[in-house]
């Protein structure tokens, strides 16, 4: 009987530590799509600022098109669409597309002081909300990682049984 009960705790323990892994690895991917996405839009921001430059009123994608866009509106729904940080995305993230392709425009038409001091506005407001943006996705990611971990302390509580429901 002796046995039993080792061998029984032995799959017990084997299958908590697996879950802790698996909580883990989800977070991390979690962690290297939002670092990703922050990269493109650092790129996004740098391909306006030279689209503004060159004047070549080439806009860019708006904030459907884009990594997070696509993103946002699939995978991440799924994932973080509980969380109260996701709900709050969208507005920033449309506001850095916005603001960019309409100071490539403006640029376009020229770069004029007039049109100028209206582009550094727009970059102001673009800049702004991309740090709303990023905060968001960070806040998005804290708030998953919280509730995530929930019903792991309950586990533990209950001596590995999970009585969530």
């Amino acid at each position: 009987m002796r046995i039993i009960e080792r061998f029984s705790e032995t799959l017990e323990r084997f299958n908590r530590e697996s879950n802790e892994v698996s909580v883990i690895t989800k977070e991390k991917e979690d962690l290297m799509t939002i670092i990703l996405i922050q990269i493109d839009h650092i790129l996004f921001k740098s391909r306006a600022f030279r689209e503004v430059l060159r004047q070549s009123g080439n806009v860019l994608g708006d904030s459907h098109d884009c990594r997070l866009g696509r993103w946002y509106e699939s995978d991440a729904k799924e994932r973080f669409g509980a969380t109260e940080a996701y709900a709050k995305i969208e507005t920033p993230h449309a506001i850095v597309h916005r603001k960019a392709n309409e100071s490539i425009a403006l640029a376009h038409e020229s770069l004029d002081a007039k049109h100028q001091q209206t582009i550094i506005e727009k970059f102001t407001a673009m800049e702004k909300a991309s740090e709303e943006l990023f905060a968001l996705l960070v806040a998005m990611l804290e708030e998953k990682r919280r509730t995530s971990l929930r019903p792991q302390a309950n586990r533990i509580e209950t001596g590995g049984k999970c009585k969530c429901a």
